[in-house]
C-alpha cells in the first residue's frame, strides 16, 4: 500500500475517500542521516507534504498511521464489460468526455483496445465496476445505449474484485519474473482525433510484430469526487486537475522476438 501511496496511490475508492496519500496521517521515516523522524501535520511538515504524491526518495518508512473508513459502497461488486466495434470509437470516447463529470463515486472504467477474434482491427471495450446501492441496471443502462456488440455482468465481492477484472495475485503481469514494458500518462479528457490516430498506429503495430498480439491500449477512469475535493497545496501530488491514466505499449526494437505482456492487457 504505501508503495503506491507515496507517489499518490490511485484506485476504485478514491471518489469516496481520495488517494492513498491523502489518508496517511503520520509515518515514522529512516532518513539518509540515519536518524528517524515522525512526519505528520505538526511535525516535519515539509516532509509530511513531500511523501504525500512526490515519491519515494525522502527516506525508508519504517511505520505510518493511516484513516480507516467504515464501508460505503456495497460487500458485493458488479464487473461488466461491454464491448463495441472500431467504427464506434469516437461515438464511445465522446460519451466518455461527456461521463467523467457525472461518473458515480462507486464506480470505475477502464477502457481499451480489445483484440477482436475475428479481424486484425481490435474492437473498443469498457471494463465497469461498480460497488454503490443503485440497481446495476440503472448504472449500466448508458453504456447498453451505446450499443455494443457484446455485454456481460457478474457479481462478485469486493475482495474479488481484482481477480475478476484479471489483475488479482498470481494472475497475468502481477506473475512473478514475467516481463513488462508500457509507459503512462494523465489526461484531463479524450481529443478523439488523436484516440483514433493512437488506435490504428497500434492496430497497424499488432499486424507487423505478431509478438504484441496480447498487448492493448488502456486508459483508466478513477471516480474522482473526493480525490477532486482535497486543496492541491496539502499535498505534493502534482495532478489534481487530469482525470485519466493512459497506459500506452512501446514497440521497441529490442523487443522484437520477446513475448510482452503489458498493463494493457487487463
Amino acid at each position: 500500500m504505501m508503495g503506491a501511496g507515496l507517489g499518490g496511490g490511485h484506485g476504485r475508492h478514491q471518489g469516496l475517500h481520495g488517494l492513498i496519500s491523502d489518508n496517511i496521517l503520520s509515518a515514522k521515516l529512516v532518513l539518509a542521516n540515519g536518524t528517524l523522524a515522525t512526519v505528520s501535520a505538526d511535525t516535519h511538515k515539509d516532509l509530511y507534504w513531500a511523501i504525500r504524491g512526490a515519491g519515494h526518495n525522502f527516506g525508508v518508512v519504517v511505520e505510518y498511521t493511516a484513516k480507516i473508513y467504515d464501508p460505503q459502497d456495497a460487500d458485493v461488486w458488479t464487473n461488466a464489460a461491454y464491448i463495441y466495434p472500431d467504427a464506434s470509437l469516437e461515438k464511445v470516447f465522446s460519451f466518455l468526455n461527456e461521463y467523467k463529470s457525472q461518473q458515480p463515486a462507486e464506480l470505475t472504467i477502464f477502457a481499451n483496445a480489445w483484440p477482436s477474434t475475428t479481424s486484425n482491427t481490435s474492437n473498443v471495450r469498457l471494463s465497469v465496476q461498480y460497488g454503490g446501492h443503485l440497481p446495476f441496471s440503472t448504472v449500466g443502462a448508458p453504456f447498453l445505449a451505446l450499443k455494443p456488440i457484446s455485454a456481460s455482468n457478474a457479481t462478485v465481492p469486493w475482495p474479488q474484485i481484482a481477480t475478476a477484472t484479471g489483475i488479482g495475485v498470481n494472475m497475468g503481469f502481477c506473475l512473478a519474473g514475467t516481463r513488462r514494458g508500457h509507459f503512462s500518462t494523465l489526461l484531463k479528457g479524450f481529443k478523439i482525433p488523436a484516440i483514433r490516430a493512437a488506435k490504428d498506429y497500434f492496430d497497424d503495430t499488432r499486424k507487423k510484430y505478431p509478438q504484441f498480439a496480447s498487448t492493448s491500449l488502456l486508459w483508466e477512469m478513477y471516480p474522482q469526487q473526493a480525490f477532486k475535493a482535497i486543496p492541491a497545496e496539502l499535498s505534493a501530488y502534482p495532478h489534481r486537475d487530469l482525470d485519466i491514466i493512459s497506459y500506452v505499449p512501446p514497440p521497441p526494437p529490442w523487443l522484437a522476438g520477446v513475448d510482452v505482456v503489458t498493463a494493457c492487457l487487463w
